[in-house]
């Protein structure tokens, strides 16, 4: 995700794996009286039912960078018991917010979400899992809140002369309309593209343009899903001086926001009524540090910058873990060892194994108690005295409260939070309830420890307004007028861990034309179930993407289309499947408009897949940035975005384009961005339009030559390689589609076509999961099977 800033600790030091910290802590909410002993710290806060706040927008989650995809596997009961434990209200976390990718069919992180669009003649609103799962939540809580955003884009998008432009309005707009029309979804949300340039005024105004035209006047746009911009910024400039484009959206998402916006540049936008949101955040393990982690963001980002939702990344968990780049082991809910960055684990669909995190219960701390259009009060929040925080919310009537206090040691993967912000002794907490809120007789407090999570402990007693309470070390309260809050469980046992199954076949006949093929996960590419095209063949499964994405892309993909299935683990197996390749479309582009430079003071870039630093002068550093093909932008650190033409600075040039807000920096971006490099031209036996069966896939990367021992076929020829690398190979008769085998066997790979064995080759790689792989051209797969006979 985004590169942290400098001064800010990155990945903090966790507890060694397997173990545990545990505490012991209290499990009940102290009254205070009068004593005789010491008083401890004490913090004391009214709370007006008159006081000024600011609307509550909702804390939830995102699913995106296909991390639901193995989610929609799950069988019943437990599929619908996980959708209960994240968005049934008053049951688990009671999300508030399903923010969503719009697929693109390209690599968004640890695999690609399939496009409503493959080409331009081409829609279809079914397609992926994204729009199921914000139906899902919807079901469970028609308040939900619903907010789509692009990683990517097809390749076809403007004919690779840029991300912004009339097709991608189209496209935007014709996937809000699949949303509403076929899933009757008002999408509240549309952000443009993640954690890239936003756009330009001109494109938000005309994107306004378009939405209201086809009756999409419900759904608002939220601007950046990134860093904060510097000051100079299009957007801070045209909010100032354009009320069209100041009317054409209505928030900023900030991503991992550390600084402080309180006032500054959050306050510009909060003066003109722009909401400024954590719209990608937290990325953590969920344990127990990870879960303080998440509370102490909803309390710390609302003191801290006025930030009113906070959506994590993600909302659940659900990649095979060899395909994770971020994905760690040792940890003590999973079962299996792994952990993601979810507030829930659930990635064994065979098993309908899954876990309810620590975090599940954090987000029940603030979601089950207020929901959006409460009124966070400033006024009523801050740090207690001895370390932790405290937030405070009421009602829209103002007859009811809540406050959530935190004093947990956190472990968050971005903002680091020293050892002042949580507590090592008990405190003191004074509440004073005035106005309409004074008349309320009790409190119900609910506590989260080390050792139990989300324990009702008995209600305290308010008199005269007044309640007095002693807050434990490395805690979590919330202190609510409001009733009807549970810690929800499923009916149904959750059931044991187990591997991938040791055999495993599918025709594909069993599922909807252009649904999912169950435990697939595509890693490049864009595979869906469809009708063969031969006649008496049924339905397969078809690669569909014949592009690149290009510009339009999010991360680097894989060289080719490929998508996965089954255990890292297998060692000895056999695997086979029938192919038949197409011939690859031909592709033709108007060229590309040459790349400007365009500079934002005050502003500075980090990060991305390439970075030179040198001694240039501006001149010479823009003129290399030009020709260089790696290079997006350049910054340095300088007052002036115009120093003297021949004093030579501290450049940095770098693949990232995405800029953000950094006094006493100086950047020059290229619009558009370069084009990343095209693909090495495959073997030259396989030329033209080929697929492939691998087996043995230690790992799958970015921008990397597919891992694993790969057979493939075009119309005249088969080619047998190890990571890419030429193993055997030759000429072939094929049939109409060709059988496929491999059989792995210790330190040997037997290959066969069409019932014919090829020969019994040595290689190195000694275990790992099965992908079906093609050029960039449709494939039709059919008959998959799979025995596995040694786990290594």
């Amino acid at each position: 995700r985004n590169t942290p800033q400098k001064g800010l600790s990155f990945l903090v030091s966790r507890r060694p794996a397997g173990t545990q910290r545990m505490m012991s802590v209290t499990l009940a909410l102290v009254v205070l009286g009068t004593t005789g002993s010491p008083s401890p710290p004490a913090t004391s806060v009214e709370i007006d039912s008159t006081m000024p706040g600011l609307r509550y927008d909702g804390h939830g989650g995102l699913s995106a960078g296909a991390s639901s995809r193995l989610l929609y596997d799950y069988p019943e009961p437990q599929r619908s018991d996980i959708l209960d434990y994240l968005y049934k209200p008053k049951f688990g976390a009671n999300l508030w917010v399903c923010k969503v990718e719009i697929g693109g069919d390209t690599q968004s992180t640890d695999g690609t979400e399939p496009s409503h669009m493959h080409t331009r003649d081409d829609l279809n609103c079914t397609r992926g899992y994204e729009w199921w799962l914000m139906k899902e939540a919807k079901a469970r809580n028609p308040g939900i809140v619903t907010y789509g955003l692009p990683w990517g884009s097809p390749g076809w998008i403007n004919n690779q002369t840029g991300y912004y432009g009339p097709d991608q309005i189209t496209y935007q707009v014709n996937w809000l309309k699949c949303a509403r029309d076929t899933h009757g979804i008002e999408v509240d949300w549309l952000g443009l593209w993640n954690e890239r340039p936003w756009g330009t005024t001109d494109y938000v105004k005309s994107l306004r343009l378009a939405m209201d035209a086809a009756g999409l006047t419900h759904t608002q746009l939220a601007l950046v899903d990134g860093r904060m911009p510097g000051a100079s910024d299009p957007l801070f400039t045209g909010l100032a001086s354009d009320k069209a484009f100041a009317s054409a959206f209505g928030a900023v998402g900030l991503h991992y926001p550390c600084a402080d916006y309180f006032g500054g540049l959050g306050q510009t936008l909060r003066d003109h009524g722009v909401k400024l949101w954590a719209s990608e955040d937290w990325w953590s393990e969920a344990d127990l540090e990870g879960s303080y982690c998440w509370a102490k963001l909803f309390n710390q980002n609302f003191i801290r910058m006025n930030i009113t939702a906070t959506i994590s990344w993600s909302t659940i968990w659900s990649v095979y873990p060899q395909v994770d780049v971020f994905e760690g082991s040792g940890d003590p809910f999973s079962g299996d060892g792994f952990w993601g960055p979810g507030l829930m684990y659930a990635w064994q669909p065979w098993s309908g194994h899954y876990t309810v995190n620590p975090t599940v219960w954090m987000s029940a701390h603030t979601c089950q108690f207020m929901e959006p259009g409460w009124l966070m009060l400033h006024s009523a929040s801050g740090n207690l005295a001895s370390g932790g925080s405290y937030v405070s919310a009421i009602s829209p009537d103002g007859s009811d409260v809540t406050v959530v206090v935190e004093t947990g040691v956190a472990a968050c993967a971005h903002c680091h939070y020293d050892s002042n912000t949580s507590s090592t002794i008990p405190q003191t907490l004074h509440l004073q309830l005035s106005g309409s809120l004074s008349v309320i007789k009790t409190l119900s407090v609910w506590q989260t420890t080390a050792n139990a999570s989300f324990v009702h402990l008995p209600d305290v007693t308010v008199t005269n307004g007044a309640v007095t309470v002693q807050i434990q070390p490395e805690c979590v309260y919330t202190l609510s007028s409001t009733s009807g809050q549970a810690k929800g469980r499923a009916q149904t046992a959750i059931p044991a861990s187990a591997r991938f199954p040791s055999s495993y076949v599918d025709t594909f006949e069993s599922y909807p034309v252009e649904g999912m093929a169950k435990y697939w996960a595509d890693q490049c590419g864009s595979f869906q179930v469809m009708s063969s095209t031969l006649q008496g063949q049924g339905q397969v499964m078809r690669q569909r993407v014949v592009e690149r994405p290009g510009v339009n892309q999010w991360a680097h993909n894989l060289e080719y289309p490929v998508t996965i299935l089954g255990d890292p683990t297998f060692a000895d197996y056999s695997v086979s499947v029938a192919v038949l390749p197409s011939a690859p479309p031909p592709t033709v582009h108007a060229p590309a408009p040459p790349p400007q430079l365009v500079s934002h003071q005050n502003t500075r870039i980090q990060g991305g897949d390439w970075e030179q630093h040198k001694q240039l002068t501006l001149g010479e550093a823009q003129a290399e940035c030009v020709r260089t093909p790696q290079c997006n932008g350049l910054t340095w650190q300088g007052p002036t975005i115009t120093p003297d033409p021949n004093e030579r600075l501290d450049m940095w040039l770098t693949s990232r384009s995405e800029f953000f807000s950094s006094t006493g920096w100086q950047t020059f971006v290229l619009d558009p961005p370069h084009p990343p490099p095209p693909p090495p031209p495959p073997p030259a036996a396989l030329g033209g339009g080929w697929a492939a069966l691998c087996g043995r896939i230690p790992f799958v990367g970015q921008n990397t030559p597919m891992a694993g021992v790969c057979l493939g076929v075009n119309s005249s020829a088969w080619l047998l390689a190890e990571n890419g690398t030429f193993v055997a190979g030759g000429a072939l008769a094929a049939t109409t589609p060709t059988p496929l085998s491999l059989v792995f066997n210790d330190h040997t790979v037997t290959a066969t076509i069409s019932g014919k064995v090829l020969g019994i080759h040595n290689v190195s790689i000694l275990r790992g999961m099965v992908g079906l792989q093609s050029g960039w051209n449709v494939a039709d797969f059919d008959n998959f099977e799979m025995t596995a006979l040694r786990h290594n």
